[in-house]
Order: structure tokens, then C-alpha cells, then sequence
């Protein structure tokens, strides 16, 4: 369903093992900045086609337990925050209305 790799502004990034713990995310979200993406499958029904949005993945310090999504591919320039979490189990949850969704994520590096 996650392609190896895509290309966005003229470079690629590359699928990488998703992060064991939030300790080694954040290592790798401060250790890569504005180098590490995420595609996130907005379709919470596995018997349809998959609906893929690339976010450029940011964290700070100065965030605590949040990370934060910027669009760059359905809705350009819009951002999702999420807690740190859930990230490692591969999914983003979010929770309206008494609602609760689980949303696949992958991560990308721009370099194998």
C-alpha cells in the first residue's frame, strides 16, 4: 500500500523503518530536521483504495509529547498535531464525537 519511496521538490525520500519508542522518533525527528516525512492513509476502510497524504513531519523540544504534520500534498499548507504516542505503534488516532479512528503512518528519510 506505502510506496519505497516518492519524490517531492525534486528529491527523494526513501521508506525507513518505523521507530521502535517516542525516545527514537524524537531522535530522529531532531537528529533529520525538515528531512523526514510522513504518508498517512486517510482510509479507514482496508477493502478500499487507499487515500495517501505526505506530511513534512516537525518536532521541537519546545513541543513536549507533540508533534506536528504539514501538509504538502491533498490540502497544502494545513497541519495536523498529534501526541508522540501512538506514532510507533504506525498510527495516528483521532478521536470525534466519541469516534475513535486509527490512521496507518510510514515514515521517509531523504536518504537510504
Amino acid at each position: 500500500m506505502y510506496p519505497e519511496k516518492f519524490t517531492h521538490n525534486n528529491k527523494n525520500y526513501y521508506l525507513i523503518e518505523q521507530p521502535n519508542s517516542v525516545e527514537e522518533l524524537k531522535d530522529l525527528l531532531l537528529t533529520n530536521p525538515y528531512e523526514i516525512y510522513a504518508i498517512l492513509n486517510e482510509n479507514t476502510n482496508q477493502s478500499e483504495e487507499p487515500m495517501l497524504t505526505t506530511f513534512l513531519a516537525l518536532y521541537s523540544f519546545d513541543f513536549k509529547e507533540k508533534i506536528i504534520f504539514f501538509d504538502v500534498s491533498r490540502q497544502p499548507q494545513s497541519t495536523l498535531t498529534t501526541e508522540l504516542w501512538s506514532l510507533p505503534e504506525g498510527f495516528i488516532e483521532v478521536i470525534d464525537v466519541g469516534r475513535v479512528d486509527r490512521y496507518p503512518i510510514k515514515f521517509y528519510k531523504g536518504s537510504k
